[in-house]
């Protein structure tokens, strides 16, 4: 019932018409008529398509889980220990969900069900990561990004096997303090109370030293490379030492 306009057919049948007002939202059915000194044709075919120019509304995320443990949660501004995880959260119906991580780069998309629920499956690199997610309908509208999601992956940590602790770190050297030239042995005896230890560690980790079960020598921390030192403020007592 709704008459958009009218044209007129150039000398080869060809016709094109703009309306003057600009369609509303929702599904249209369109035909034409061409009339004539001898009168007015039966509708064309109709061509049916629907407007759509508002965007969806901004999606949630609700869940992030470890893609191979769905029962290990990782929680917002947490470390995962490994890379392969899995966001779900609500959208708009049956539109493309984006997750986007805070350089730009998408990491992974997937489609929202008719509830609006939606899981993708990313694998991160090792790092800080700030993801948002976008719906995108089938018009092309896209939403506002979510709120950011802060996960840190660090999936080169050693761990002990069964464990999520890290691997025990390495005493790979104990010489004099005064002379480093001097090595002090494992199950040996040194004339020396007064040495320095040296090891290997997970990088940026606390290294606490013992002597036996209750003895704190102290702490010190591993470098970026993972090599630490230390030498107790404290020179070691005569008798048998078991430093760990």
């Amino acid at each position: 019932k709704t008459v958009l306009g009218t044209t007129t057919a150039d000398q080869d049948g060809n016709w094109t018409f703009t309306p003057s007002v600009a369609l509303a939202d929702g599904a249209h059915n369109v035909t034409a008529t061409a009339t004539t000194a001898a009168g007015s044709s039966s509708p064309s075919a109709a061509f049916d398509f629907t407007v759509d120019t508002q965007a969806p509304g901004t999606p949630s995320i609700e869940g992030v889980v470890e893609t191979a443990h769905p029962d290990q949660a990782v929680a917002d501004h947490s470390t995962s220990k490994t890379p392969d995880v899995t966001f779900s959260g609500k959208a708009e119906a049956n539109s493309t969900v984006v997750l986007t991580d805070s350089d730009g780069k998408e990491v992974g998309r997937g489609t929202a069900d008719a509830e609006g629920n939606w899981h993708i499956d990313t694998q991160l690199a090792d790092g800080a990561h700030d993801i948002t997610a976008t719906a995108t309908d089938a018009a092309g509208n896209v939403s506002p990004a979510s709120n950011g999601f802060d996960v840190t992956v660090d999936a080169t940590t050693p761990v002990d096997p069964g464990t999520d602790t890290p691997a025990a770190p390495t005493i790979t050297d104990v010489v004099d303090k005064a002379h480093t030239d001097v090595a002090v042995k494992d199950h040996g005896t040194t004339n020396v109370n007064e040495m320095t230890f040296s090891g290997k560690a997970e990088a940026g980790a606390q290294i606490t030293l013992k002597d036996g079960d209750k003895t704190v020598l102290g702490t010190t921390t591993a470098d970026k490379d993972g090599n630490w030192t230390f030498t107790p403020s404290v020179a070691l007592a005569d008798g048998e030492h078991n430093v760990t």
